[in-house]
């Protein structure tokens, strides 16, 4: 299953900035409390 990511215009600069998994970890995922997958997060 695919996943898109939609961020806030301004977070842009600190989001491409990111370059190793590592560093991917230390963000936080949101989503809506009734969408099917949330229990994943």
């Amino acid at each position: 299953m695919d996943r898109i990511f939609l961020i806030k215009e301004e977070q842009q600069g600190r989001l491409s900035k990111i370059t190793s998994n590592k560093q991917f970890k230390h963000l936080m995922a949101r989503q809506g409390y009734d969408w099917l997958d949330s229990y994943m997060l």
